[in-house]
């Protein structure tokens, strides 16, 4: 649960950070249109009662353009890693560390000269 009076959310490697309940929710609605068939392969989570640290491998298929700079239909992966902070039980802070996305191979976009233009610094979600 968000804390409305004071979530923020970052994107440290892109820069972005937002700030406001409808800013967060609007990104969120955002990456979760230009994605679909999301798996998460969760790596570590742990939380104390302030923070919380979830680190996953996610899997998705490209849905739309502009966020993920991978082929419309691409199967791509990437590693993201979260710290939440929390206050009274709520999310004040939602910080997400991103790896590069790259294409799952055996789909469109998966060959080794788009891997190494997305590692260059195309994008990220």
């Amino acid at each position: 649960m968000l804390d409305p009076d004071a979530i923020v959310w970052e994107a440290p490697s892109r820069p972005r950070r937002l700030q406001g309940t409808e800013a967060v929710a609007a990104k969120y609605r955002q990456i979760f249109r230009t994605i679909k068939h999301i798996q998460w392969h969760g790596l570590d989570r742990f939380a104390t009662e302030d923070r919380v640290v979830d680190d996953r491998v996610i899997s998705v298929e490209v849905a739309t353009e502009g966020l993920i700079p991978l082929p419309i239909g691409t199967r791509g992966e990437m590693r993201l890693t979260h710290l939440f902070h929390l206050r009274d039980g709520k999310i004040t802070q939602a910080i997400g560390i991103e790896g590069p996305p790259h294409a799952v191979e055996g789909t469109r976009g998966s060959s080794a000269a788009d891997n190494q233009q997305i590692i260059k610094g195309r994008g990220s979600l």
